[in-house]
């Protein structure tokens, strides 16, 4: 098998999607966690922008410009609306050979982007647990600690247990098997 050129070595390992609309709030504090983190491989950084009107094309790029060593691009995804078709362009448009969500009023802990790469390296499919007390309400947190301590099951059919999108993970192959995210399934 002939050796990587210094090209295919350049590309993004990793590609972490922000899918956002009207994130501008917010999404500084996504940015600065996500350009705290330690990485020995290139990654990149993708908004998958559904349609904002407010300034978050212009909050992202401006932090982009800001970081000139953070890969970072915009993709339009507001063709149509809905968190799934966003993500499907985004995952369809990213360079990386595995794909890390966050949304854009997360924040990702030191450590995380290394975390979630070595999972990777060892897993087709991984999710990170959740501390939905540092950004949420206490009001909101009436449901238990998910994702902390548990995983949900959909209050819906399927009824299947699962972990929240944006701290998904997951190798280009398992999209490509598995296909797009249905925007006509229900959300809680």
């Amino acid at each position: 098998m002939p050796s990587p050129s210094r090209d295919e070595m350049d590309l993004p390992c990793i590609s972490v999607i922000i899918a956002c609309l009207n994130g501008e709030g917010t999404l500084p504090e996504t940015l600065a966690s996500l350009a705290a983190q330690a990485w020995d491989r290139p990654w990149e950084i993708l908004l998958a922008d559904n349609g904002s009107t407010d300034a978050t094309v212009e909050v992202f790029t401006r932090f982009a410009r800001a970081h000139p060593g953070l890969r970072m691009r915009v993709v339009d995804a507001g063709g149509q609306k809905g968190k799934s078709y966003a993500l499907n362009l985004a995952i369809r448009a990213a360079a990386g050979r595995a794909i890390l969500f966050c949304d854009a009023d997360d924040t990702v802990a030191p450590g995380w982007l290394a975390a979630m790469g070595g999972a990777l390296d060892r897993h087709p499919f991984v999710a990170a647990r959740i501390d939905s007390g540092k950004l949420s309400p206490d009001w909101t947190l009436s449901r238990g600690v998910a994702q902390q301590e548990f995983l949900l099951r959909l209050p819906h059919p399927p009824h299947a247990i699962f972990a929240g999108g944006a701290t998904l993970g997951f190798r280009r192959e398992v999209f490509e098997a598995a296909g797009d995210f249905d925007p006509a399934f229900p959300v809680m």
